[in-house]
C-alpha cells in the first residue's frame, strides 16, 4: 500500500490481491455496514458498494448466491429486482464476530471458561470444520473433541451450536483454570506457531495501514467506504483466526495494540465520511458514528437493527 498512490488505486490494488475473495468481502459488508442498520438489502444496492472494489456484476451475484447456499441469504424476487434477507445464523454470527472485530481487551473477566465437548461419534473430518467454525465464534481447541471459550455464556454456546450443527447435542459445562499464567506460558491455549503467525499478521497490518491514517481524514466518502471495509476485512481475518484470549490469559508480548490503535483512527475517520455516499446507497440516513466499536462498551449485547 504505497502512501504516494491515490487512494482509489490502493483500494483496487488490494481488492484484486490473490489472497482477497470476493465472498469474503461482500461478508465483511454486510457485517459492518449493513447489519447495524437493517437486515435486508437490494442486489443493486450490493452491486453498488462491490463497485468500490472493481468485483463484476456476474462475480458479486455469483458470491452471494454463495451464501444463499451457505444458509447465510434468503433471497426473493420482486417484480424484476431481486432482495436478500439475513437468516438467524448471519445475524447471530455477524453480531458475535462483531463482538471480537470491534472489541477491547479491557473488560471485567472472572476467569470462567465454557467447554464444549464434541460427540465422539464425529468424524475427524466433521470434528475438525466444526471446530475451526467455533473458532471464529471465540472457541479454542484444547483436546481432540474439547472446546474452549472465556467469553461466551453457556447458553449462548447452546444457541450458536443449535446454529451450527442443529442435530449434535454436544455436552456443555463451565469451568475454571488453574495455574492459568502457567498453561498460558506454555502455549495450552495457543502454540508458540500460531502466536509467531498472528504476530506477523499484526506487523503487516500496521505496516500496510499506519500510512494511511491521514488519507483517511481527506477521503471522499466513496473512499472512506472502500477503506473502511478494507480494514475492518483484514482485522477480521486475524482476529477471528485466532482464538479469543482475555488479557489475562494473554502472553506477556501478546501482539496486536498497534493495530489496534491504527485501525481505530482510521474507522473514526472513514465512518463519519462514508455515511452521506451510504445513505444515498440505502436511501435512508446512516450513522456517521458507532460508539459501541473498538471501544470498551462493546459488551456483546445484540444491537441489531431490523428493519
Amino acid at each position: 500500500m504505497a502512501t504516494e498512490r491515490d487512494l482509489s488505486d490502493v483500494i483496487q490494488s488490494w481488492a484484486t490481491a490473490p489472497e482477497i475473495s470476493a465472498r469474503s468481502v461482500l461478508v465483511t459488508i454486510i457485517g459492518d455496514t449493513l447489519v447495524p442498520i437493517r437486515s435486508s438489502l437490494w442486489m443493486s444496492q450490493m452491486l453498488r458498494l462491490s463497485e468500490v472494489f472493481g468485483f463484476s456484476d456476474r462475480l458479486v451475484r455469483t458470491s452471494m448466491n454463495r451464501l444463499v447456499a451457505e444458509a447465510w441469504l434468503t433471497t426473493e424476487r420482486i417484480g424484476r429486482q431481486s432482495k436478500y434477507h439475513l437468516t438467524e445464523l448471519a445475524l447471530t454470527e455477524s453480531t458475535r464476530a462483531s463482538d471480537r472485530i470491534y472489541g477491547t481487551d479491557d473488560v471485567d473477566w472472572m476467569g470462567e471458561w465454557v467447554l464444549l465437548f464434541l460427540p465422539r461419534t464425529l468424524k475427524a473430518a466433521e470434528s475438525s470444520k466444526l471446530a475451526e467454525h467455533l473458532g471464529w465464534n471465540g472457541f479454542v481447541r484444547i483436546g481432540a473433541d474439547v472446546l474452549a471459550s472465556p467469553g461466551t455464556k453457556a447458553e449462548s454456546a447452546r444457541e450458536l451450536m443449535a446454529l451450527v450443527a442443529p442435530d449434535l447435542r454436544p455436552a456443555i459445562a463451565t469451568a475454571t483454570f488453574t495455574e492459568l499464567a502457567a498453561l498460558v506460558e506454555d502455549g495450552f491455549f495457543i502454540a508458540e506457531s500460531d502466536a509467531d503467525e498472528m504476530a506477523t499478521a499484526y506487523d503487516d497490518f500496521v505496516a500496510g495501514y499506519g500510512p494511511l491514517v491521514g488519507k483517511a481524514a481527506k477521503s471522499t466518502s466513496i473512499e472512506a467506504f472502500g477503506l473502511r471495509t478494507m480494514v475492518v476485512h483484514d482485522l477480521r481475518r486475524i482476529r477471528l483466526r485466532w482464538p479469543e484470549l482475555p488479557t489475562q490469559a494473554q502472553p506477556a508480548d501478546w501482539p496486536g495494540a498497534a493495530a489496534a490503535t491504527i485501525a481505530t483512527k482510521i474507522y473514526e475517520a472513514t465512518v463519519s465520511r462514508s455515511a452521506p455516499w451510504l445513505s444515498e446507497v440505502f436511501e435512508r440516513a446512516y450513522p456517521s458514528v458507532f460508539p459501541d466499536r473498538f471501544t470498551a462498551s462493546n459488551d456483546g449485547h445484540d444491537r441489531r437493527t431490523r428493519v
